[in-house]
């Protein structure tokens, strides 16, 4: 196969990965609506990320 055909290949590969493959971004008023904490599970633990006075987020276990 001629050199420029693979890249041809490679470049149409390139164009066809989805676009999504970036991390998932929601703000933090889309996860905490009026509330100042939520619970998250993981793997069977929960974490909970709480909205701190000075406007900081804090993740704890």
């Amino acid at each position: 196969m001629p050199v420029t055909r693979q890249r041809q290949q490679s470049a149409a590969l390139r164009q066809a990965e989805p676009v999504n493959s970036l991390p998932r971004c929601l703000s933090s008023r889309e996860l905490l609506g009026a509330a100042q904490a939520l619970l998250i599970e993981h793997n069977g633990c929960y974490y909970s990320l709480r909205l701190t006075r000075q406007n900081k987020l804090i993740l704890t276990k």
